[in-house]
């Protein structure tokens, strides 16, 4: 008798949403996999070679050419500044396997796990994803005169991580951990490389190509540091393709919008499609690093 291997819980939920997006509906995927099961570990990795959503992109209107990203001694002293109790622990990369060219500078970036850890927050990844983010909207307002626009409207059924970009990051920010950090360091690009494109386009092209795309945590904590330049009004928009937002509370909704993005003073969430590009929006993504040999990766993917 033939023995067939079991399918791991991750999986599914990822063929779930793939074959989802190309129309196959939850009957159809019962029956692939009762008949069919082996097939179907296969066919993910044949799914997430494609991307339906490549069409979705305009022109790109507006650009930023004349900004950078501070050195990672100055961002570091800006999350130890606004952030009360977090002391970034990192390490310094010597040597960097991407053309300059292709992005902005070097971020460093809290991880989601260690603000959660730092704050008693329940399942940061997930439910209690909004309280991080709405706890560093706080931060913001306090120390840097930035208003957070939905203030009390950022619980978890309307805004999450989305859960392919959970599957790249945790194990990410889990690395990072173990290896006594609490931030990755994070080539990025500030939205040049992706403007125009709609954010579920840009999220499956970049982790498609092993790229990291950025949510509102990793946003905000950026603007500890460089708030010019997000909040400058006429420059190319940052768009955070890695979670998703819905300002109507909808539950069954929010896996559909996204946007969320910074205006002058004012951080702006707004609940717009996911499948919309906008040549005024770039979304940001990051270049996940490898570690000198010797060193436990902590940004390995």
């Amino acid at each position: 008798m033939k023995t067939v291997q079991p399918i791991s819980g991750r999986r599914l939920g990822e063929l779930a949403r793939l074959l989802e997006e190309r129309g196959i509906d939850n009957s159809d995927f019962q029956t692939y996999l009762v008949q069919q099961p082996n097939e179907l570990v296969a066919y993910i990795k044949d799914l997430k070679a494609i991307n339906p959503f490549e069409s979705e992109k305009v022109g790109s209107e507006w650009s930023y050419d004349h900004w950078v990203i501070p050195d990672m001694d100055f961002q570091a002293n800006c999350l130890r500044e606004i952030i009360p109790g977090f002391a970034p622990k990192y390490w310094r990369p010597t040597a960097i396997g991407y053309d300059p060219g292709t992005y902005d500078g070097i971020a460093l970036i809290p991880t989601v796990l260690s603000l959660g850890l730092l704050w008693s927050i329940y399942k940061p990844h997930g439910e209690g994803y909004g309280q991080v983010v709405e706890k560093l909207a706080k931060l913001l307002e306090e120390k840097k005169n930035i208003k957070n626009g939905l203030r009390g409207q950022l619980g978890p059924k309307n805004i999450r991580l989305h859960k392919e970009v959970v599957d790249v990051l945790l194990p990410l920010e889990e690395d990072a951990l173990r290896s006594g950090c609490n931030c990755l360091v994070l080539p990025l690009s500030f939205g040049k490389k992706y403007a125009g494109y709609s954010s579920r386009n840009c999220r499956k092209e970049a982790l498609k190509r092993d790229e990291l795309p950025f949510n509102s945590t990793q946003g905000s904590c950026l603007l500890m540091s460089m708030s010019d330049r997000l909040s400058e009004e006429w420059h190319l928009t940052a768009d955070w393709p890695g979670d998703c937002y819905d300002r109507h509370d909808y539950a069954e909704r929010w896996k559909c919008m996204t946007y969320h993005y910074f205006e002058k003073g004012q951080i702006h969430f707004h609940a717009s499609g996911d499948n919309v590009p906008n040549g005024r929006c770039g979304p940001v993504v990051g270049f996940p690093l490898i570690p000198p040999a010797g060193l436990q990766s902590a940004y390995r993917i």
